[in-house]
C-alpha cells in the first residue's frame, strides 16, 4: 500500500512545473477505521489460541484476555489498588518485624519504580490518541481512479525466484498500479518503450532480476548507524 502511494505519487508529480512542492501523504486507515486497544487485544487472544505457542515440553501455553489500560489515569489507579497499597502494608510490616522483609520489600519497590519510569518514557507512544490526515492521499486515490493518463500509465511486475515475472492475479489494487505478466512487461519495454525499475534490496537484487533494469532500491541498509543518514 505505502509503495503503491509511492509510486503513484512520483508519476502523478512528472507534470508538476513546481520547482518545489511539499505534499505529505499519511498511508494509513487511523481516520476511516481507527483500532482501538481491545481490538488489538481480541487479534491477539484469538491469534495465540488458534496458534498456541509451545513450551519446553512440547505442550501448549494457555493465554487469557489481558487487561487494557486506555489512560494514564487508569494506569495510575491500577497500579495504587494493585501494587502500592499492598507495598504499603508490606512496609509496615517490615518495620514491624524489625526488617525481616527489606530485601523483599526493596525489590518489590524497585520493579514498580522502573515499571513507573518506563510508562513516563513511552507515555506519548502508549496513550497517543492523534489520527493523521490523510486527505492528499485520498486526493491522490481520486485522481487515480478518475482515469489521470499519468498514473493509469504505471505498471508493476513482480518478478520470482527465477527472475521472470509473474501475474498477481490475488491482489486488488484500483487504478494506483497495474500488474503485468511476463510477455507483457516484455512489449512494455520493447515497444512502448518503458524502463524496467527494481526497487527490491540488494541481497535480493543480487540473488536473481531482469537484465537490463535499473536497481534503485527503496531502503539502503545504513552501515554506520549514524541516524542523520538515509
Amino acid at each position: 500500500m505505502v509503495v503503491n502511494a509511492i509510486l503513484a505519487d512520483m508519476v502523478g508529480h512528472v507534470s508538476n512545473n513546481k520547482a518545489c512542492d511539499e505534499m505529505i501523504y499519511h498511508v494509513g486507515s487511523s481516520m476511516a477505521n481507527p483500532v482501538k486497544y481491545h481490538d488489538l487485544r481480541d487479534y491477539g487472544f484469538r491469534y495465540f489460541n488458534a496458534k498456541p505457542c509451545l513450551d519446553k515440553e512440547g505442550n501448549a501455553i494457555r493465554v487469557g484476555k489481558f487487561m487494557v489500560l486506555e489512560s494514564m489515569a487508569s494506569f495510575q489507579r491500577y497500579l495504587f489498588i494493585r501494587y502500592l497499597v499492598p507495598l504499603k502494608g508490606l512496609e509496615l510490616v517490615n518495620v514491624a518485624f524489625c526488617h525481616y522483609f527489606e530485601g523483599t520489600y526493596l525489590d518489590i519497590n524497585k520493579k514498580i519504580s522502573i515499571v513507573k519510569h518506563l510508562v513516563q518514557l513511552y507515555r506519548p507512544y502508549l496513550f497517543f490518541i492523534g489520527i493523521f490526515d490523510d486527505i492528499n492521499r485520498e486526493k491522490l486515490h481520486m485522481a487515480a481512479k478518475q482515469g489521470s493518463t499519468l498514473l493509469r500509465d504505471v505498471h508493476i511486475g513482480i518478478p520470482n525466484s527465477g527472475g521472470k515475472l509473474r501475474w498477481r492475479s490475488s491482489l486488488t489494487i484500483k487504478a494506483e498500479v497495474k500488474f503485468v505478466n511476463a510477455e507483457q512487461a516484455k512489449e512494455l519495454v520493447t515497444v512502448a518503450g518503458y524502463t524496467v525499475l527494481d526497487v527490491r534490496d540488494k541481497i535480493q537484487f543480487e540473488r536473481a532480476h531482469i537484465k537490463s533494469c535499473y536497481h534503485v532500491p527503496l531502503f539502503v541498509e545504513n552501515q554506520d548507524n549514524d541516524p542523520s543518514k538515509d
